[in-house]
């Protein structure tokens, strides 16, 4: 039996009475600090595996998302690595009411066996033999921010300005340490804890402040809804099991 053809415009009327598939509304667009790398890759890998849905992150500093969002960048959900830039969008109406997720701190790192026995980070950072240390562009990254409050109290800026070497965010500052281009990271605890970091030797950096990270969920958007369900995810206990061992609080 031939079985009639179907008008077009009939098609295009059930196409349109069901929604997107699922997978499609689901996904959501993440801006994330660069230093949340490693503890965002695995929060996102076990709730794609609970939920089936998935999320679509891009990794930068802090500011540089912060500019992009301003500029109307379809991100659904932002991760900073301060609290100052999500307040900001909060009280300008381009997110909602911003929440903390995570508190991290600097450390110093090397993947230079020889500097294992120091006490401290001073004594490593002090070292005649260190050329070149790594540390995130203060201007727009928190923890290189951070980092630089450390050195001006302690009063080591003016003999180390000549050493440093920029990321545009910690984790290209991280990446010049792991290789080899310089001797020193000044980095996020988190990126020590990491799988690459895990190999190499750290020291906390008491002076440095606690980094008070913020997040807020942009509104207006198509997956405002989407969004908050991977908020409640990552703020639940498998979240909070993840951000410990990445060493955040």
């Amino acid at each position: 039996m031939k079985i009639p053809a179907i008008p077009i415009a009939v098609v295009w009327v059930i196409l349109c009475a069901f929604p997107l598939a699922a997978a499609e509304r689901q996904v959501v667009m993440i801006a994330t600090a660069a230093n949340f790398m490693g503890a965002m890759e695995k929060i996102s890998e076990v709730y794609h595996a609970e939920t089936g849905s998935r999320v679509e992150t891009v990794y930068s500093s802090t500011g540089k998302l912060y500019a992009q969002i301003k500029k109307g960048a379809p991100y659904d959900l932002f991760l900073a690595a301060d609290a100052r830039r999500p307040e900001l969008l909060a009280e300008e109406g381009v997110c909602a009411e911003s929440f903390v997720y995570a508190t991290g701190e600097v450390v110093l790192w090397t993947g230079n066996r020889s500097f294992a026995d120091a006490e401290n980070w001073q004594q490593v950072i002090l070292n005649e033999g260190v050329r070149r240390i790594s540390v995130s562009t203060p201007e727009t990254a928190p923890y290189g921010a951070a980092a630089f409050a450390a050195l001006e109290e302690k009063g080591f800026l003016p003999r180390l300005r000549d050493r440093l070497v920029y990321g545009q965010n910690v984790a290209q500052a991280f990446q010049f340490a792991v290789h080899g281009s310089t001797d020193l990271g000044l980095i996020a605890l988190s990126l020590a804890l990491s799988e690459k970091g895990r190999p190499g030797f750290f020291w906390r950096v008491p002076e440095a402040p606690k980094i008070v990270q913020k997040g807020c969920v942009v509104t207006g958007g198509d997956n405002e809804e989407a969004a908050r369900d991977f908020l409640e995810f990552m703020r639940g206990e498998t979240g909070r099991t993840v951000l410990h061992e990445f060493g955040y609080r």
